[in-house]
């Protein structure tokens, strides 16, 4: 009878932890639905995915811009924790959250999290630059890379594709179920 109960409890922990995740998603999304950017959590599914594009073995900075909650930067450090990760967040909020992340994992080389505007942050020693951007700032974001990024970046973008430039090759469209990550490398 005690396992059982022991079982129940672990169950019942699980269970609450999941619910609070949950809320706490629904919080932000509700907090960020009239940013510029809103917050939309990055899935588990589709962050495994982006650190497999984004593991180039001769990449070592990846820096994540608009990097929220850091679900995109645990699932490359879980990939690979060797590299230098950063993270780019304008919400004091999400950094925070972001930071308790890593805080928790206790784990040494964990990604940076810098409160910043992703606009006015230096990419100039990026070897990726990953993101969840929207689609009006396509153009702003592409002139960004052209000015800042050395050649050979590579450009990992969810969802949303940036505007042709002759100085960024666009690699094949990757799937990861329905959601399309355009890559992109600057020349």
């Amino acid at each position: 009878m005690q396992v059982i109960m022991w079982f129940y409890v672990i169950f019942l922990l699980i269970l609450l932890g999941f619910l609070v995740k949950i809320l706490v998603n629904l919080i932000l999304l509700v907090i960020f639905q009239k940013q510029t950017l809103p917050f939309v959590p990055t899935t588990r599914r589709v962050a495994k995915f982006v650190a497999k594009l984004a593991d180039v073995n001769n990449k070592v900075r990846v820096v994540d811009l608009g990097s929220g909650t850091g679900t995109l930067l645990a699932a490359l450090y879980k990939q690979n924790p060797t590299k230098q990760y950063i993270g780019v967040e304008r919400s004091w909020l999400l950094v925070w959250l972001s930071w308790l992340r890593f805080l928790v994992s206790n784990k040494k080389n964990t990604p940076k999290i810098v409160q910043a505007d992703f606009f006015n942050y230096p990419l100039q020693e990026a070897d990726v630059i990953i993101g969840y951007w929207i689609s009006s700032l396509a153009e702003r974001l592409t002139e960004k890379f052209v000015q800042e990024c050395k050649p050979g970046c590579l450009i990992i973008s969810c969802v949303f594709k940036l505007t042709p430039h002759e100085r960024i090759i666009a690699k094949p469209v990757q799937y990861c179920g329905k959601t399309k990550i355009y890559c992109y490398e600057i020349l």
